[in-house]
């Protein structure tokens, strides 16, 4: 029974190709499978696994954003999204390439445009390495007002701190760079910022 609970459980918590829980998982992961007590997991599958909390856990929600120097494109200055002082910050990591993307900009725009006099601050972050046909991309659909910005190193490491597996991929921070909610949609977005912001 104790197999088959825990199994039926661990299925169920990725749908759709994307996490359910990402909480779960790492409960099921780190007080189970990586505490042995579930032999009858093959290698391959344990490893699987331990390479999905790996990647998971340095970005679970609650827990302090990764840092990592990024480029600013107007100005070609570093910084550390630490170094941001703002009530709500948001990362916000996705490519010209993605169609969900240039879907979902816009009304992630216009959102931002409305609160940022209240505080929002927003770091809009290329998801790939070939950042000029972004650049211009964002220059024509005029996302130009808030802060946009590449990563100089080697894109596998970002891909990896911030486990993009999928964009947009959205980081929303308090103002202690401390991970409130990950991956929203425009109306939760917009309630954590009437909540947060609305005073």
């Amino acid at each position: 029974m104790y197999r088959f609970v825990f199994s039926f459980i661990l299925s169920n918590v990725e749908r759709g190709g994307k996490w359910y829980s990402e909480a779960l998982f790492l409960h099921l992961a780190s007080n189970y499978v990586l505490a042995g007590k579930t032999p009858w997991l093959s290698k391959a599958q344990q490893a699987q696994v331990k390479f999905q909390y790996s990647e998971m856990a340095p970005t679970i929600t609650g827990r302090p954003f990764p840092t990592l120097e990024l480029t600013n494109v107007l100005n070609k200055q570093k910084f550390v999204v630490d170094d941001i002082h703002a009530p709500i910050t948001i990362v916000y990591f996705w490519s010209d390439q993605c169609g969900h993307c240039k879907r979902f900009t816009p009304g992630f725009h216009a959102l931002y445009q409305k609160y940022r006099k209240k505080g929002l601050m927003v770091v809009a972050v290329t998801a790939t390495n070939d950042f000029r046909n972004w650049v211009k991309y964002f220059v024509k659909k005029k996302y130009t007002d808030w802060l946009n910005a590449y990563y100089e190193g080697d894109y596998n490491r970002l891909l990896h701190l911030y486990n993009i597996y999928m964009t947009p991929h959205t980081f929303v921070l308090d103002k202690n760079k401390i991970i409130i909610k990950k991956d929203p949609t425009l109306q939760e977005l917009e309630e954590i910022l009437k909540q947060r912001l609305d005073k």
